[in-house]
């Protein structure tokens, strides 16, 4: 596929690493395991072939900032107590954890880091990176959804899902009939594909 010796490597160490953070209890420890994995991502989009790394540093910022997130949340859970009877906390984590969320499935605006990578990055790597992470997002929508009852009753949630599904549906499919150049329409097809996901979930 033209990408680098240790791409294979990268990819399945980037599926260990997302692996782990979806099993690790608790999870606020996930954070650590998601922000390898995006180091690992950036090191599979940048080769000799493809140097520019305007993609990466994009997609390691954006998954700095999930994290970040992530922890204030686990912080919220573990150290203040967010149920069902405290609204407003629940309502600040369930707002920090659409967030994180919206980052990794790379819902628009935060899928800058794909249109840099769609035009400077190898196909087939950044086809795995997108693949490999927007399932692992996915997964983690659900873990939450089934392991905290105040964000099920949340109604906050559903609705940020049914919008943010709408919008990635609809600004993946406009952004890839306008694409020019094939490596993007498939981009922007499969955030198109992650946001009609996201509105089945909701």
């Amino acid at each position: 596929a033209g990408t680098t010796r240790a791409a294979p490597a990268l990819a399945v160490m980037l599926t260990g690493a997302l692996a782990a953070s979806l099993m690790v209890t608790p999870f606020v420890y996930a954070a650590i395991f998601i922000e390898l994995a995006a180091l690992g991502s950036g090191m599979m989009l940048v080769s000799r072939g493809y140097p520019s790394s305007a993609g990466a540093m994009r997609l390691l910022s954006l998954y700095t900032f999930a994290t970040m997130g992530m922890l204030a949340t686990g912080w919220l859970l573990d150290r203040v107590g967010v149920t069902a009877s405290t609204p407003e906390l629940a309502n600040v984590a369930t707002t920090l954890l659409i967030l994180g969320f919206a980052i990794l499935m790379a819902v628009p605006p935060f899928h800058l880091w794909i249109s840099a990578a769609a035009k400077r990055a190898n196909p087939h790597s950044l086809a795995c990176v997108i693949f490999i992470l927007q399932s692992a997002g996915l997964f983690f929508v659900l873990r939450f959804l089934d392991g905290f009852p105040w964000l099920r009753t949340a109604t906050l949630a559903y609705q940020a899902l049914a919008w943010a599904g709408a919008v990635a549906a609809t600004a993946g499919a406009l952004m890839a009939m306008a694409a020019e150049d094939i490596r993007q329409v498939g981009a922007y097809a499969i955030i198109s594909d992650a946001g009609v996901t996201l509105l089945a979930v909701s």
